[in-house]
């Protein structure tokens, strides 16, 4: 493989990887905008607005909706949006490709954020801005391991031994 077909695969692996954290939050986002919106009549993402249960199911909601967005294409044989514009697929045992997806959910897209708001919540301590934090350096280091690595996979990939085929 030429070093122009490698960095256009590089592009597009990343490209894809990009577009689908930013589906995938604005996903998580709906329950807490379409709450805020019919009972504050603005559409916020402050859950801190509200009382602590309904905080927690608001949350909860969010997560769900982040998760449908990452594993109902595995579990109907398809892939992420972002894979589908780029026509990348991701290979492996099913098994396998679930839990990648689950670790993307959790580890790389906004899930973690949603379980600490919960935990949060429960506990009367914020922990939000650290799994933010957290979210950011390993999405960022994923990319890094992405184009530097020696077989130009994500983390992910190699932990859950699937592959982005193009």
């Amino acid at each position: 493989m030429t070093k122009s077909e490698l960095c256009i695969r590089l592009i597009k692996k990343g490209s894809a990887f990009l577009i689908d954290l930013y589906l995938g939050s604005l996903c998580a986002t709906l329950p807490v905008s379409i709450y805020t919106s019919i009972r504050c009549s603005e559409i916020s993402q402050n859950i801190w607005q509200f009382e602590k249960m309904t905080g927690i199911l608001l949350s909860l909601a969010s997560f769900i909706c982040l998760s449908v967005y990452y594993l109902l294409p595995v579990l109907t044989d398809r892939q992420t949006i972002g894979k589908r514009l780029f026509r990348l697929t991701v290979t492996g045992e099913r098994k396998n490709i679930l839990l990648r997806q689950m670790a993307c959910v959790i580890f790389l897209a906004t899930g973690s954020q949603y379980l600490s708001q919960i935990i949060s919540l429960l506990s009367n301590t914020n922990y939000t801005e650290i799994a933010r934090n957290l979210e950011e350096y390993i999405a960022i280091a994923s990319v890094v391991f992405m184009i530097f690595g020696k077989k130009h996979e994500m983390p992910h990939d190699a932990l859950f031994k699937t592959s982005v085929k193009y």
